[in-house]
């Protein structure tokens, strides 16, 4: 049994998930993992382009209706939003053939960037329902603490998806014998940065 086969079993639930996203999800081959790469990175595109077209709505909105003051986090998440698309479109994917141990990280951190991108859809949605429901800003009817913490809900989410992509493209770079040692040295070193 090949080490996909393998992974397939052990993480069947996550590679089912990643399988209705992107279509024919496998790195067993190296066809199949510069397709699969390419798949995953048009949709985390594609879902950033919605995310980012939400909070341009919700800026709008906020700056329309003088209520700007509410938070400045949303243009800080729409510039975290550009900076991880920016990411996204660079290819960084190398095929080779992987220890099983990488591939299992390499899928684990897929299967984290879709639920990830998926539930700051949600909360986007969420806030999106709170601020372009109303037409005007009545702190009555519009809950700003509920707002802010949606937002700083999000804030921390879309940074964890940045951190969890860092990781990814650092997966690729992993050469040592010893794999754990190498992946927590470069997890330490990204959670360095943010």
């Amino acid at each position: 049994m090949s080490v996909w086969d393998d992974l397939k079993l052990k993480h069947s639930g996550a590679i089912e998930a990643l399988q209705n996203i992107v279509p024919d999800y496998s790195y067993s081959e190296e066809h199949d993992g510069d397709l699969t790469d390419d798949r995953l990175r048009d949709y985390m595109l594609q879902k950033l382009r919605k995310i980012k077209e939400d909070l341009f709505h919700i800026i709008a909105f906020l700056f329309e209706t003088q209520a700007e003051h509410i938070d400045t986090v949303f243009p800080k998440l729409r510039d975290e939003a550009d900076l991880l698309g920016d990411e996204v479109k660079i290819d960084y994917f190398k095929w080779r053939v992987f220890p099983p141990r990488l591939m299992e990280l390499l899928v684990m951190h897929d299967f984290d960037l879709v639920r990830g991108l998926d539930n700051l859809q949600d909360i986007l949605d969420k806030i999106s329902e709170s601020v372009l429901g109303f037409k005007r800003v009545d702190h009555k009817v519009f809950d700003v603490s509920k707002i802010r913490k949606k937002a700083a809900e999000a804030e921390k989410l879309l940074r964890s998806i940045l951190i969890t992509y860092k990781e990814r493209e650092a997966i690729f770079t992993i050469e040592e014998t010893d794999i754990e040692k190498a992946y927590e040295r470069i997890r330490k070193e990204i959670a360095g940065k943010f």
